[in-house]
């Protein structure tokens, strides 16, 4: 159970609730995990945690992280991304509401510097909460009390105020490694959508594939060209501008994707990569469930090699990490085996002859949002050893 106490204070080594102290242990084994979507697995799926600071009122969090959830509907990439998408929330009690003048008192201790931008006073709360939740990105959300703040957001974590959701979202992108497409002089950084490379930014390879994608001039915050600094998408996306309608462009968005599916593996679970003994004209056994997107489900296909094991080992050895059509077009060697539907999952089905084979799955994301996949985010594989008894 959740400790609901309104007198809350962060300190050093633990908790000062009234005049009583309670560990931080004490607090994660009472934090309180909601889902408010649940599509899969944690390791299945990415797991967004939002956290409350500043809130003394439970229901005030509640209904803005209900708020976050019925925003994916807004932006083209998370709409269609959903069902690669876990959201859960903890409340977690201020003594008071957050303000720009804070300094102490809630949840996390965030404060605002000099230049009205928040900076985290309590990262070991939220990693702690993060780890119980088995999150992969916390957020942590605030409300302004009429004055503009900046969010602060990483890979660590986001935070943000949910007064406007695009501001939210914003920093969200840089959870999820986007750049900014404005900068100062010094805060020039290489991204998929940003980079001080003009010859050879990261998206090259995507120039020509979607709309508006080349190579164009940054700005400052002001809208004054940057000297040295690159953005990739021509018109002003959510990297750029918070203005309400504004969404992620082509470059942004495959970059979401494919950070979904850092987590959010297409093939969502199968048979253990172990070796398969099977009798002759008995079937591979091998099955697989993948992890579809509102529109595209995954592509699977698969081969199969027969040889001895030092030939077949060599094989194996030999593929690489990210696989394509062109690894198995030596007819010759490979055979196409049958990927067949079973119940809500698919079945690999090949009839083979006695002896040492290697069948080998191959999946990827069809997704047209993908322009690039450096890391091979939207791929997945795996491969058996079968051997075949008379």
């Amino acid at each position: 159970m959740v400790i609901n106490r309104r007198e809350f204070l962060g300190i050093a080594g633990g908790l000062l609730i009234g005049r009583k102290a309670f560990s931080l242990d004490r607090l994660l084994q009472d934090a309180k995990i909601v889902t408010l979507l649940k599509n899969g697995s944690n390791e299945s799926r990415f797991d967004m945690l939002i956290l409350s600071e500043g809130y003394n009122k439970e229901k005030e969090f509640v209904k803005d992280a209900e708020s976050i959830v019925k925003a994916l509907d807004n932006y083209a990439i998370l709409k269609e991304d959903k069902p690669l998408i876990n959201v859960h929330y903890i409340w977690v009690p201020s003594d008071k509401e957050w303000t720009t003048d804070s300094k102490g008192g809630t949840a996390f201790n965030v404060t605002c510097d000099n230049d009205n931008i928040l900076q985290l006073g309590n990262e070991k709360l939220r990693d702690e909460l993060k780890e119980k939740a088995k999150a992969d990105l916390p957020c942590i959300i605030l409300r302004e009390n009429g004055e503009r703040v900046t969010g602060y957001s990483g890979t660590d974590g986001v935070l943000a105020v949910v007064t406007r959701m695009n501001r939210f979202f914003h920093e969200f992108g840089h959870g999820a490694d986007l750049e900014d497409e404005y900068a100062k002089t010094e805060d020039k950084i290489d991204a998929i959508n940003t980079s001080t490379d003009e010859k050879n930014p990261m998206w090259k390879p995507a120039i020509g594939k979607g709309k508006g994608i080349g190579i164009y001039p940054a700005k400052d915050s002001k809208g004054q060209i940057i000297k040295g600094y690159w953005k990739g998408e021509e018109k002003d996306c959510l990297m750029y501008k918070t203005a309400d309608g504004i969404d992620w462009g082509p470059l942004c968005s495959n970059g979401l994707h494919n950070y979904f599916r850092r987590f959010a593996k297409c093939i969502e679970s199968a048979t253990e990569e172990k070796p398969i003994e099977i009798g002759k004209g008995k079937q591979l056994g091998i099955e697989l469930k993948t992890t579809p997107t509102v529109k595209y489900s995954v592509n699977v296909q698969a081969w199969y090699c027969t040889g001895n094991d030092e030939e077949l080992t060599k094989t194996q050895q030999g593929l690489p990490v990210i696989l394509s059509a062109a690894d198995f077009k030596d007819e010759k060697k490979w055979k196409k085996a049958t990927v067949a539907p079973k119940g809500k999952s698919l079945e690999i089905k090949a009839t083979l002859a006695a002896g040492s084979h290697l069948v080998v799955v191959s999946a990827y994301d069809p997704n047209p949002a993908i322009l690039i996949d450096p890391n091979g985010d939207t791929k997945d594989k795996r491969a058996y050893r079968v051997d075949v008894k008379e």
